[in-house]
């Protein structure tokens, strides 16, 4: 876990992390992606050592794959990356040999791992470098480069395996294909998975720096080929070698064989490009970037955007789950994680990332129809936990009574609006969304005749330990909110509005407790322990008008009631809240509050302290919004990108906000003491 000295004086590169302990018991790996696929890399450098070494959560062989559904969760891919050394008798793995002068650095500009040690061995001493990414530019292609200097005269072994043995949905037939379309040999694998027809890993190998004498061996094995290849060195004698792999299947290709194939034999005649290629693109996402004064709070900061940026693509329509594509938690499924933690902030910097939200959700509406008509409501129900259609994936279970999800997900497509200031999508996708959410609720409102209000029966709360409750506060206030814009859009667009949205969001029942002075957070909340952040989301994202009184006697009432090892989406929204009061101070110990999510050494987060769900998207949306939101201050607002004053810490002196784009304008803003400026 990250300590306090550590953050406070983090002086290190922040465009980097590092490990320097192979054996460190509470080594958590890097993770890397390029927005289509994404690997977990050991502290060997490459995937050869999964699944012997499976972090808790993780593919077994480390990589995973958007879009890849058997039936309601995501399968792992096919450990595709291996690129195995051996000498002596010996696997290149953490506890053969002596590791000296070891080193793994995470390059958060390029998204690329490399990993260096001394490897003592009988009969001598290597030097050992792997270099391992996913291109950017071309999602199906991975490269992993081995370089090799000996210390002695004798011979190396260098394997490229595909390995899909640990996928327990992994059926019958299995092919194995050879092809000379490129300069050097492909091998192609392939196999059926669950629902899939064909998943397909190709991978050709090209060494350079080496004239010595050289071998090769060719097998196919039950799931998948090994090409081993034997080097006679000299001593001072190198080797260098590039694995290209690609990995394809057919939710996204039609023919997957022959498009692995076809994206290994072009990386391999211009291998020269693909690193310039990759990098090019990384360097124009970085154009979109959130720059501080704060050496420990640009690393945070930097590494939330890298892992936010590793998990998405521009032109998907794929989004990640709460732990992305580092591993496989709650079987791939999206949340409101997505929306209102994860989306803000990746939107307004980056809008064509910001567009997989909105488009994953209009992709899977009939999915959410189909919900409402289980439940007997009319409109579109979201579902808790959404697959590849939108279908509810847990119908049995409480938490699928979490209908305020259905507002969240209305409250990210106005957003995207704002941000874009696209008419054209206001009108074609998000009022249909807008208001088939206002019509759900229409038809999930009880009219109570007694009080002469409606109520809503029956949900799981934000706070997921209070169960099934009536009336949760922020639920029923997402409804009003969701009613009364639907109404909004509506007759912005020219188009009649349902005069029953009006007037059903100004009678539901908002509980409140005057003992407290703020809202009850369900009808019968007496005071126990909450999981998260709910009541105080009246205030954000919601935006209920308040005075800062009641501001205050709310977050300060619930901030007491959460549990020790609390999760982050309660310290990130109360330091929101904390700077809409001006409460710096109290904002910079929110923000302190997270550190022990992080796990060393490479900024991975987890949901708890006490937890290893990894690497948790959820909070890293959330500590951007306590930065940009909170810390800055800033709305998405009808009128425009309006500001609080903003509440930097004593701590902070600047904030730089890259290339944002509002109202479908790109610009730049400067955040300080003395207020917010736009950088010319």
């Amino acid at each position: 876990m990250m300590n306090m000295e550590t953050f406070l004086n983090m002086e290190h590169d922040p465009w980097s992390a590092a490990a320097v302990d192979p054996h460190d018991p509470a080594h958590h790996d890097a993770f890397i992606g390029n927005g289509h696929l994404g690997i977990r890399v050991p502290v060997e450098g490459e995937t050869s050592p999964y699944p012997e070494f499976i972090p808790p959560y993780t593919a077994p062989g480390g990589a995973q794959q958007h879009g890849l559904w058997s039936m309601n969760s995501l399968v792992p891919a096919f450990n595709f990356m291996q690129l195995e050394l051996s000498c002596g008798g010996q696997c290149f793995r953490r506890h053969n040999g002596v590791w000296r002068n070891y080193r793994q650095v995470l390059d958060f500009g390029t998204a690329t791992v490399t990993t260096s040690c001394e490897w003592q061995i009988e009969p001598g001493t290597l030097h050992v470098e792997y270099r391992i990414y996913l291109t950017r530019h071309q999602r199906e292609l991975g490269v992993v480069e081995l370089r090799v200097t000996a210390g002695f005269d004798g011979e190396i072994t260098v394997t490229d395996r595909v390995d899909a043995g640990f996928i327990e949905e992994l059926s019958q037939p299995r092919n194995y294909y050879r092809s000379q379309i490129c300069p050097a040999t492909a091998q192609v694998y392939s196999a059926r998975v669950g629902v899939h027809n064909r998943l397909a890993a190709a991978a050709t190998l090209l060494t350079v720096d080496f004239d010595g004498e050289h071998r090769e061996e060719l097998s196919c094995t039950p799931t998948g080929f090994e090409r081993v290849c034997m080097f006679s060195l000299k001593r001072g004698g190198n080797l260098r070698i590039t694995k290209f792999a690609a990995f394809a299947a057919d939710n996204e290709t039609p023919d997957p064989v022959n498009g692995a194939l076809g994206v290994v034999a072009f990386a391999a005649v211009r291998p020269e490009k693909v690193r310039q290629r990759h990098e090019a693109c990384w360097r124009e996402l970085w154009d979109h970037d959130i720059e501080t004064s704060h050496p420990g709070l640009q690393k945070l900061v930097r590494n939330a955007l890298f892992q936010l940026y590793c998990n998405l693509g521009a032109g998907s329509s794929h989004i990640p789950g709460p732990v992305g594509l580092a591993g496989n938690h709650w079987g791939g499924h999206a949340f409101w994680d997505n929306e209102i933690w994860m989306f803000p902030v990746v939107a307004l910097l980056n809008p064509a990332l910001g567009r997989c939200f909105v488009d994953y959700r209009y992709r899977t509406l009939d999915g959410a129809r189909r919900n409402a008509v289980r439940s007997g409501c009319r409109g579109t129900q979201w579902a808790w936990e959404s697959a590849e259609f939108g279908d509810e994936t847990i119908p049995d279970l409480i938490y699928a009574h979490q209908h305020h999800i259905t507002s969240d997900i209305a409250l990210a497509y106005y957003q995207y609006y704002l941000i874009t200031g696209d008419d054209t999508f206001l009108a074609g996708r998000a009022l249909p969304v807008i208001t088939g959410a206002a019509d759900f609720w229409l038809s999930r409102v009880t009219f109570n005749t007694a009080m002469g209000r409606y109520e809503i029966k029956a949900v799981c709360c934000v706070d997921e330990y209070a169960g099934i409750q009536d009336n949760n506060t922020s639920t029923n206030y997402s409804a009003v909110c969701t009613l009364r814009l639907a109404a909004a859009l509506s007759e912005k667009l020219g188009l009649a509005a349902n005069p029953e949205w009006r007037r059903v969001a100004d009678r539901i029942w908002l509980p409140y407790d005057d003992a407290h002075g703020c809202h009850r957070e369900y009808e019968h909340y007496d005071g126990g322990t909450i999981k998260q952040a709910d009541t105080v989301l009246m205030i954000y994202p919601w935006r209920m008008p308040m005075d800062d009184d009641a501001k205050r006697r709310t977050v300060e009432y619930y901030g007491s009631k959460y549990p020790p090892g609390a999760i982050m989406m309660g310290s990130t929204i109360d330091g929101i809240i904390a700077g809409e009061l001006g409460d710096a101070a109290r904002l910079w110990k929110n923000l302190l509050s997270l550190l022990p999510h992080f796990r060393d050494p490479f900024g991975i987060v987890s949901e708890s302290p006490l937890n290893e769900v990894c690497s948790f998207q959820t909070g890293l949306g959330g500590l951007l919004q306590l930065v940009v939101m909170g810390m800055g201050g800033l709305r998405l607002s009808e009128g425009g990108l309006t500001a609080h004053p903003p509440c930097l810490p004593e701590q902070v002196g600047y904030i730089r906000l890259h290339n944002i784009c509002f109202g479908g304008r790109v610009f730049s803003l400067q955040i300080d003491h003395h207020g917010v400026s736009e950088i010319k």
